[in-house]
């Protein structure tokens, strides 16, 4: 089974961000509950800027150096934030600047093409199962922080029934 994949959505983006972010979870756990995990980054970085900022006023006031160490320990949060936000980012910047995108299934597993810089095969044992999250149907590897193969959910039915057609031993979860 061969299947096309065009342009994607932002919707599509941000769920494959939310999914990426909590996959340590996900490989342990095939109910846990995704969120919007992008959003808790960016509702926390604005809080850390927040507290920086008083921290600091707070440091400079009183010249405390218990207060300028919290102050040190805040910059520490409002990067590593800063760093989640702009690598979602760019992650989802690259799924929808991705072009074209070729899946091919066989009995082994399955090949990912996307024509122009790599070529990726992923044997069935790969796989622990298979989340359906939103805009995309997820397979979850075995291994941790591996790579999540992402196919676009139109295409449930086809995968779905290749799989109970060659009887792929890959449990689905919603």
């Amino acid at each position: 089974m061969v299947l096309e994949v065009g342009k994607r959505d932002k919707q599509y983006a941000l769920d494959v961000v939310n999914v990426i972010l909590c996959d340590l979870k996900l490989e342990e756990d095939p109910y846990f509950k995704i969120r919007n995990y992008r959003m808790h980054w960016i509702v926390y970085f604005v809080f850390a800027v927040a507290f920086f900022f008083a921290s600091l006023l707070f440091t400079i006031y009183s010249k405390s150096i218990i207060l300028g160490i919290c102050t040190g320990i805040l910059v520490f949060c409002v990067v590593r934030a800063y760093v989640y936000i702009y690598s979602s980012g760019k992650i989802m910047k690259d799924l929808l600047n991705k072009g074209h995108m070729t899946y091919t299934f066989s009995k082994d597993g399955v090949e990912c093409d996307n024509h122009e810089k790599q070529k990726m095969s992923f044997q069935w044992d790969f796989f622990r199962y298979i989340k359906l999250y939103g805009t995309g149907i997820f397979f979850i590897p075995k291994k941790k922080a591996s790579h999540i193969l992402v196919i676009p959910i139109q295409y449930f039915n086809e995968v779905r029934s290749f799989i109970q057609e060659n009887g792929i031993q890959l449990e689905m979860y919603e």
